[in-house]
């Protein structure tokens, strides 16, 4: 009986990944990021991308029928946004954002659980697609996105792709990357012998 549930589940989840939209290849770390928007959960208004500049921002890509998600989405929600909301940013006092995207919309009662259950803040819908596949190559969930969307960031280009994961490496992994970004330093005066 128990195996027939996990064939069954494992079904569903094939299934449920075949009805997403094909995606292409995905933007790579380094590429810049087009503006994009997708539907916010509460207010039901467009959320774009560029609505958060000045900010780091993580993307947590979901769907409520994705096991390892629920997980994941908790973390991050608790070991990123809210860690550095308590912190007033990184160490370069940049904001950090975490935006829950809900890549199955046509369930709305499953998903406000799934966000119920996982804590999260902001969430919103990626009701064509649009965001998941600029970022998407397996049509995997969760896929944690991680975008500089601050000027005069050092090293770094204003809405540069920073991470792109299917999976979940844990928070650790995206603190270290978070608390790397820093704003550029005005380059020393040079004084005259």
């Amino acid at each position: 009986m128990k195996k027939c549930l996990c064939s069954l589940s494992a079904l569903v989840f094939l299934l449920a990944l075949m009805a997403l939209p094909a995606t292409g290849h995905g933007l790579d770390p380094g590429d810049v990021v087009r503006d994009f928007s997708v539907v916010d959960r509460a207010s039901g208004r467009p959320l774009r991308l560029s609505d958060f500049a000045g900010r780091i921002i993580v993307l947590d890509f979901f769907a409520h029928w994705c096991g390892p998600c629920r997980p994941a989405s908790a973390d991050l929600e608790r070991n990123v946004y809210r860690y550095y909301a308590e912190r007033g940013g990184n160490p370069a006092r940049l904001p950090v954002i975490v935006i829950g995207i809900n890549i199955d919309p046509g369930h709305p009662e499953q998903t406000n659980d799934f966000v119920r259950r996982a804590g999260l803040e902001l969430t919103a819908d990626d009701v064509s697609h649009e965001a998941f596949s600029l970022f998407s190559e397996k049509n995997a969930v969760p896929l944690v996105v991680v975008i500089n969307g601050a000027a005069g960031v050092a090293g770094r280009k204003q809405w540069e792709l920073l991470y792109r994961k299917a999976g979940y490496e844990g928070a650790a992994t995206l603190r270290a990357l978070v608390d790397s970004i820093r704003t550029s330093e005005a380059p020393p005066v040079e004084t005259s012998r």
